[in-house]
């Protein structure tokens, strides 16, 4: 194979090296380079008098890589050949990631190394953005939870680009950044939202975000310490970052949250890793629509169940209940006709069975309303209220009072209904967790509808978290979701009030 070399001639193989498309180096013994081909030098970003005058091959790769590539030239130069990957790091600090081959030679008697490379930074970066662009759609067509998928997406961000970090959240009716996921951020996001409220406007150039339109931000992290921020900034310092990239989650002309992608200092998005952000983006609103028609489904499924449900329990069940009732006041007035003791052991079991049957029947009535969907619209907040304070006051002993205008409030179906709902999760809470004994609903229409909830129970710390209590979060986005204000006033020992005033 040699002889046909040198028949091809000296200058016929020199000029094929200098040509070749892949880049070509070769090394003493000592790591100093003697030679490199016009490929090599346009891939490592180095003129051919520069790279001759390094020092050490390896400053031209990443220190993490150094101790392997020590062993693969200690190989190399006792005759190993192979074929490896490795990341190449240009003179302005960018990185490549380069496939390459090796063999060894003598020259006039001393070792030498060569190796022949290929930048596969596009096509590899190319086939990871792929394989996530796939693997997302892939969860997309599954019920996986959205914050695992939050989490998906910015995984496959830091992973396909030069990203460190990424984080991806949806946006409340108030632009607060809730559920979401991240990658690279060195602390969940759960608990990165937990130390402050972030909105979308909070975000360093948040309002073009807002707009619709991808922000670039070289400066984030400086900006991120800024007063406002500092309290969601000073968790974003622990990994090194400099510029961020905020992409709006769009559908149609909405703003449903953001993605927020961190890059190194120096490192600027090129329009390629730009083009991918927006795909996983366009896939982050994907799924949350998604997952809002699977909740519509199955709130439309459980809606036509709960229908048949409060049929079946009005026609057998609470006639029952109302049949019993009857009978037992029956009773009761033939024991009286009868002039039978009232303090006797006959009569006394008759008035607690008509109390009992009259309890069941509250709590039944009670249980139908609350399964019929159009039951609210039909009885009117104050009136249906009253039901469930009936039946709660019979089921616990706690004295559930309900106060408000006969009239109907001058609001829509859904606003009723949240208002419902809230005034349901401040009662329970007042039984459950407080140990009331007495709970008063006061709710006024003029000259706005306010909503006070109080008790007489033993209250709580405001200012502490309390970990595996939700009702006070859902009262809270109920509120926001109507554009109504929500305060809770309470205390150790001194009771709790919640007021709620709807604009």
């Amino acid at each position: 194979m040699s002889e046909r070399a040198a028949d091809v001639g000296i200058e016929a193989l020199a000029a094929l090296v200098d040509r070749s498309l892949d880049g070509i180096v070769v090394c003493t013994a000592e790591r100093q380079y003697v030679y490199a081909n016009p490929a090599a030098c346009r891939v490592m970003g180095y003129s051919l008098e520069e790279l001759l005058g390094l020092p050490d091959f390896l400053i031209n790769f990443p220190e993490r890589e150094h101790e392997a590539l020590l062993e693969h030239f200690a190989e190399q130069l006792a005759g190993s050949t192979g074929v490896w990957t490795s990341t190449l790091v240009r003179p302005d600090g960018t990185e490549r990631e380069i496939t390459w081959s090796n063999m060894s030679f003598q020259i006039d008697g001393r070792p030498h190394g060569a190796a022949i490379f290929r930048d596969t930074t596009d096509s590899r970066q190319a086939g990871r953005k792929a394989a996530a662009l796939g693997q997302t759609a892939a969860r997309l067509a599954g019920r996986s939870p959205l914050s695992e998928i939050f989490g998906e997406i910015a995984r496959h961000a830091v992973e396909g680009t030069r990203a460190v970090a990424g984080a991806v959240g949806r946006a409340d009716g108030d632009g607060v950044l809730r559920v979401g996921g991240s990658a690279g951020l060195g602390v969940p996001f759960r608990r990165l939202v937990r130390s402050g409220a972030v909105r979308i406007h909070d975000l360093p150039d948040g309002d073009v975000v807002l707009s619709g339109r991808t922000a670039v931000v070289p400066d984030a992290r400086c900006r991120w310490l800024e007063p406002a921020r500092a309290a969601i900034g000073e968790s974003l310092q622990d990994f090194e970052w400099e510029g961020a990239v905020h992409v709006p989650l769009m559908w149609g002309e909405t703003v449903l949250g953001a993605m927020a992608v961190f890059l190194p200092a120096g490192s600027g998005p090129t329009e390629e890793e730009l083009a991918f952000y927006g795909a996983l983006a366009d896939q982050a609103a994907v799924a949350m629509i998604n997952a809002r028609l699977l909740a519509e489904a199955h709130e439309s499924s459980a809606l036509r169940e709960r229908s048949r449900l409060a049929r079946e329990l009005h026609d057998s069940v609470s006639q029952a209940l109302f049949s019993m009732t009857l009978h037992a006041r029956t009773a009761q007035l033939a024991l009286d006709n009868g002039a039978i003791a009232n303090h006797t052991a006959l009569a006394d079991s008759v008035a607690a069975l008509r109390e009992l049957t009259q309890a069941a029947l509250a709590e039944m009535r009670a249980l139908i309303f609350e399964l019929r969907p159009d039951g609210l619209a039909e009885e009117g907040l104050v009136e249906a209220l009253g039901k469930q304070a009936s039946a709660l006051s019979a089921r616990t002993g706690v004295q559930v009072v309900v106060e408000g205008p006969a009239q109907r409030l001058d609001y829509s179906a859904e606003v009723e209904e949240h208002l419902y709902r809230i005034a349901l999760e401040a009662i329970n809470n007042s039984i459950k967790h407080a140990q009331a004994a007495a709970v008063r609903v006061n709710i006024t229409a003029v000259p706005r509808v306010e909503m006070m909830i109080s008790d007489d129970g033993t209250g709580f710390d405001t200012s502490q978290d309390r970990p595996g209590h939700l009702g006070l979060g859902n009262m809270r986005e109920r509120a926001m979701s109507i554009g109504a204000t929500l305060t809770v006033e309470s205390a150790t020992d001194c009771g709790t009030t919640v007021r709620l005033a709807v604009a």
